[in-house]
């Protein structure tokens, strides 16, 4: 993308002649239609990226993220299908008054998990999973759902009283995406596989 952008400025500067006395608009819609092509088609690369997010290798792999307390487990599958069971997250404060204490930091979901997943080259997630609904496992999904394109979602206990949970569930319901409630014994299996749902 780089040289094709090189090689319009060097053909631009080839055939432009500062010193003809008369001007012609043919040269002119010429020099005007070639770097409008380029930017455009540049731009469409950069928004769009296709070329970008992995492509299978048929192997699994298991990445754990740093998110501090709380867990975030991102998953490859042999098919590229893609799976991300919690997403970190920082534990919720109170005042005396009972009044949520908001820290004036970014949120681990933003500035790890989905940070990421960019640099992957992700913009879709196939499956994310909420083991339970405390903060440091649940709030940090919140900020991949509103960053990423969900295929599905997954909980293990769900807690419709919990503010954190009711953001998620809210933000996939924006957005369409099936929800299920996981149980003990329950198998998923994804290109080959088998995940078991231990509790």
């Amino acid at each position: 993308a780089y040289f094709v952008f090189v090689v319009a400025l060097a053909a631009m500067a080839f055939l432009w002649n500062p010193f003809s006395l008369k001007s012609s608009r043919k040269h002119l819609r010429f020099t005007l239609f070639v770097p409008s092509v380029t930017v455009v088609f540049l731009a469409c690369i950069i928004t769009f990226h296709p070329f970008s997010e992995p492509r299978p290798d048929g192997r699994l792999r298991v990445e754990f993220l740093d998110v501090g307390q709380g867990d975030s487990i991102f998953i490859t599958f042999p098919n590229g299908e893609t799976m991300l069971i919690d997403g970190g997250g920082r534990p919720s404060y109170r005042d005396k008054d009972d009044e949520p204490f908001e820290p004036d930091v970014p949120s681990i979901g933003e500035t790890v998990v989905s940070e990421f997943l960019w640099e992957k080259g992700y913009s879709q997630i196939d499956h994310i999973v909420a083991t339970h609904a405390d903060a440091d496992h649940i709030q940090g999904l919140s900020d991949v759902a509103r960053n990423f394109t969900i295929g599905r979602a997954g909980f293990g206990i769900p807690r419709p009283d919990d503010e954190d949970y009711v953001r998620l569930t809210g933000t996939l319901d924006r957005n369409r995406v099936p929800k299920r409630n996981l149980f003990r014994g329950d198998m998923i299996e994804i290109a080959g596989v088998k995940i078991e749902v231990l509790h």
